[in-house]
């Protein structure tokens, strides 16, 4: 038996799957968890037809956003007996920069108030309220996609048709980097340019390529995905693991240069649980102090560096005392990601008075963008006007026409669609589908459906401070369909 074979086998029998005694599990949480999401509609209710204190009931609120997080981390655990997974990763990031400011609030640690002081007690406490439901329903949808699902025992695949998909596998993430490495270089390049001189602010300063001239950007983007299937077929293979790693390194450390913290450390994080589920399980502690590092260390330090040009950033004394002159490093990242909540903040404010609901407009507008625009200027979708987009033209013009942002939330583009309401409802829905697709990719012995879910993640992460524009696309183009040509692959191989 080869080596590759014995490594196949082997990983058939490492795979993780639920707890076996999860049914017993899920009744009693599910349960509470109805209990919990029905005081908090309770409680809003009251809010919202009740004269109320909203000063006062800031602070309970935050505590039940902490709240709220830590027993849907610690449900999870509970159905799953995993701690590191695409849920918890995803479920910390929309922890992080929706409910930020509240665990900083419940700390004492928020000297200047909620999202310091910018708005009413009145918006500040239906902004926290509405995170509070949106991530208690999401969470509701995740565990009832888990207890609907059934996890019987699993037809193990033969070595053969495993080695078969291996090679499949590797064949496309050749085509996706033979596809992806010349764009991939080329605005590499282009971009270190221009932030040798300018720093990070000037790649917004930029002309963005649209139409056709906007396909190495869409190529470029196959270059992480082809990264991935090389780790999840590695199949024992020092070289392919060898290749990926070099790949991925590469990738993070041309972002870290450029200034961008999300897509050098989101594809790292995503490789890193891809490599604890397909190669070898990475220690807790490991995994906690790498996140403790990334959030209290490396996120403050490129932030405080990045707007300087990349050519004054090679000294040691600079990164040093750039990294010290931080008064703490922590709170900062907290406030910062937890900074998100002001797009909910100002949506509430806006809307419907100066724009009106769209009633769910945007996600159909989204669903567009899986077309290509090859000839037209600018995609209609985009041209449309994206959350972002109307939310900076509308409270700071100025920085607008300077190619600046403010990001967006997950939750304000639900209520943005169906008002305060609509928030738990959409975010069910979105718990309850991602949901879904981790149970089609992870709990099984398919290495492509496994990568499928790992690629996505890279993009998902993103979306509790953006928009859904930024994830359809990603979804069906660098996940979907990388995952489509190996099983075209596949299948030729296996009619040969």
């Amino acid at each position: 038996m080869t080596e590759k074979q014995i490594f196949s086998l082997a990983s058939i029998q490492v795979f993780p799957k639920p707890t076996g005694d999860y049914k017993g599990h899920v009744v009693p949480v599910l349960i509470t968890h109805v209990v919990l999401l029905s005081g908090l509609v309770c409680f809003s209710l009251f809010c919202r037809m009740g004269r109320i204190n909203a000063e006062l009931l800031i602070y309970p609120v935050c505590w039940s956003v902490v709240l709220v997080s830590a027993w849907a981390f610690w449900s999870w655990w509970r159905m799953t007996g995993n701690w590191f997974d695409p849920y918890t990763l995803f479920l910390l990031s929309a922890v992080l920069f929706s409910g930020g400011q509240a665990f900083l609030e419940v700390a004492g640690l928020n000297d200047s108030g909620i999202l310091a002081n910018r708005f009413s007690s009145h918006t500040a406490l239906f902004a926290l309220l509405a995170v509070t439901l949106g991530l208690s329903a999401m969470h509701l949808g995740v565990l009832l996609a888990v207890s609907w699902s059934t996890f019987g025992e699993r037809k193990e695949p033969s070595v053969e048709d495993f080695d078969l998909e291996i090679e499949s596998l590797r064949t496309a993430g050749w085509i996706l980097l033979v596809v992806s490495a010349i764009p991939m270089v080329i605005i590499a390049s282009d971009a270190v340019a221009v932030v040798w001189e300018g720093g990070y602010f000037a790649l917004y300063q930029q002309d963005r390529g649209t139409g056709f001239h906007a396909t190495p950007q869409i190529l470029a983007q196959f270059f992480v995905p082809s990264t991935f299937l090389f780790l999840a077929a590695n199949g024992g293979s020092k070289k392919y693991l060898m290749m990926s790693g070099a790949m991925m390194f590469f990738n993070s450390l041309i972002f870290l240069a450029l200034g961008y913290r999300y897509y050098a450390i989101a594809p790292l994080l995503c490789y890193a649980w891809l490599w604890h589920r397909c190669r070898r399980p990475i220690p807790t502690m490991v995994i906690v102090s790498v996140g403790l590092v990334l959030v209290g260390i490396v996120f403050p330090t490129i932030k405080s560096i990045r707007n300087v040009a990349l050519a004054e950033r090679f000294s040691v004394d600079f990164i040093v005392n750039s990294f010290f002159g931080i008064d703490n490093p922590l709170i900062d990242a907290f406030a910062e990601m937890g900074g998100s909540l002001i797009t909910v903040a100002y949506t509430m404010d806006l809307v419907p008075w100066v724009r009106p609901f769209d009633y769910g407009m945007q996600y159909l507008y989204s669903i567009l963008t899986l077309v290509p625009n090859v000839f037209g200027p600018i995609h209609p979708s985009i041209a449309h006007g994206t959350p972002n987009a109307w939310l900076i033209q509308t409270v700071d013009p100025f920085t607008a026409m300077r190619g600046g942002g403010l990001g967006y939330s997950f939750v304000a583009e639900a209520f943005l669609g169906f008002g305060f309401w609509g928030v738990p409802v959409i975010l069910f829905v979105i718990g309850f589908l991602y949901t879904r697709l981790i149970i089609w990719g992870t709990w099984s012995h398919s290495l492509g459906k496994i990568a499928v879910v790992a690629i996505f993640l890279c993009f998902f992460l993103f979306y509790p401070r953006s928009d859904s524009t930024t994830i359809i696309r990603p979804l069906v183009w660098y996940a979907l369909l990388p995952y489509l040509l190996s099983r075209v692959l596949e299948r030729f191989r296996r009619t040969r």
